[in-house]
């Protein structure tokens, strides 16, 4: 285990330096968050399953960001392809993005103790902007930058996971494409700074039967290309986890995620800002049901 630890972890600084993304900034405490991030993502948990996401950002601000994903896993036998997909709309003012992706993950048994899953996912980003809203807010008549747009982004992405017993390491690239919107033959092209999204952490050995403890570090550029680091901490119990996060954007999570039903998980956790220069509500609200179709669950992470 030691002697791994050190490779695992030069890896993940790897490809922290890397990658490079834009994304809605926002904490990550549900597994099914990072779905979209990374492929690989689709390869732990055997049996199928089924997650409603939604979040509410910015509270009673008209038209603030939303977000409503469905998460699709289909799995197995943990030697086989995984295969996943996820339905992922945003709503922010005159603006909204529909994503389709359907992934596949494949493990890759190095020993007894050592997986390495390697992903990849396809299809894209469909945009679409309002422009009689936007040119209610900004009171310009005749903008050509306003005009009301619609155009599909075909897109790619790949990304691997290093498992070793108590400790993970994860890294990925989920939009490699972009597209000119400009003309009537919009062109797709190789994105100059790409997306990357890396996390390491580790199930904290114990000898308490009742309790577990997992420590997690990401690193990725999702926010408008800002690098963002968060620290994540996760208490297990027999029904549930206790859920506690923060990262370099001034944000706090707290909330829980409760497995004790065979069929139905319900999490739901809160976001706020702790340092905050403006008037704006910047809180968050998460909430997760995750419906199961299989009763194995043998999730290592």
């Amino acid at each position: 285990m030691k002697s791994l630890q050190s490779p695992l972890i030069c890896i993940f600084l790897l490809s922290s330096i890397t990658f490079w993304g834009q994304e809605e900034n926002h904490l990550f405490l549900f597994n099914g968050q990072s779905q979209w991030t990374n492929p690989s993502n689709v390869g732990f948990a055997e049996g199928s399953s089924l997650e409603l996401l939604v979040d509410s950002q910015w509270l009673g601000i008209k038209d603030a960001p939303k977000q409503q994903s469905l998460l699709f896993n289909f799995l197995e036998d943990h030697r086989k392809l995984k295969l996943g997909g996820i339905l992922r709309n945003r709503t922010r003012f005159g603006e909204q993005n529909i994503q389709f992706l359907a992934q596949s993950a494949f493990p890759i048994p190095l020993n007894s103790n050592t997986v390495v899953y390697l992903g990849f996912q396809i299809l894209g980003d469909f945009f679409s902007s309002e422009y009689e809203y936007l040119r209610s807010v900004d009171g310009v008549q005749n903008d050509l930058l306003l005009q009301q747009q619609r155009r599909f982004v075909p897109n790619a992405g790949i990304g691997f996971v290093i498992t070793n017993k108590n400790l993970w390491v994860k890294g990925s690239i989920p939009r490699l494409l972009d597209q000119y919107s400009i003309g009537e033959n919009p062109t797709v092209f190789l994105r100059d700074q790409l997306h990357f999204f890396s996390e390491i952490g580790i199930q904290v050995p114990t000898n308490n039967t009742l309790h577990s403890y997992k420590i997690t570090a990401l690193v990725h550029n999702l926010a408008y290309d800002q690098l963002t680091v968060q620290l994540k901490g996760a208490v297990g119990f027999r029904i549930g986890e206790l859920l506690a996060g923060i990262n370099s954007s001034r944000n706090i999570g707290l909330g829980f995620q409760f497995n004790q039903s065979s069929v139905l998980n319900i999490g739901y956790f809160f976001q706020f800002p702790f340092l905050t220069s403006t008037g704006l509500n910047k809180t968050n609200h998460s909430l997760s049901l995750l419906f199961k179709f299989s009763s194995k669950n043998n999730d290592p992470l």
